[in-house]
């Protein structure tokens, strides 16, 4: 069962999106990654499939995770809210930071 206690403003904006365009594939998609609804991970529910969580899926394998590390990431994210930011304007330039100036590695 999926519970939404959440913030109102967050309350308010999911009830906005079409269920049957929106909300329903998105479900079906992170269901296929293993999602286990909760009220953290509803949150994900907001998310476009095509527009928003494949391109940061693909930009994550991009880097070198497996299907399986991308998975935990959209799944297990203790912050759901990471998947909201830009590739472009935020997630490529922190990749690049901790990869370049701080010889990170993904392991």
């Amino acid at each position: 069962m999926l519970r939404l206690s959440l913030h109102p403003p967050f309350r308010t904006r999911l009830l906005v999106f079409p269920i049957s365009s929106q909300l329903c594939p998105t479900l079906a998609f992170l269901r296929s990654l293993g999602f286990a609804p909760d009220s953290q991970s509803s949150l994900l529910l907001v998310y476009d499939v095509e527009h928003s969580l494949l391109h940061k899926i693909h930009f994550l394998q991009g880097l070198g995770f497996s299907k399986e590390e991308v998975k935990m990431v959209v799944v297990m994210s203790p912050t759901p809210l990471s998947l909201s930011y830009s590739v472009v304007g935020n997630l490529r330039a922190k990749a690049d930071y901790f990869l370049g100036q701080l010889k990170g590695d993904l392991e």
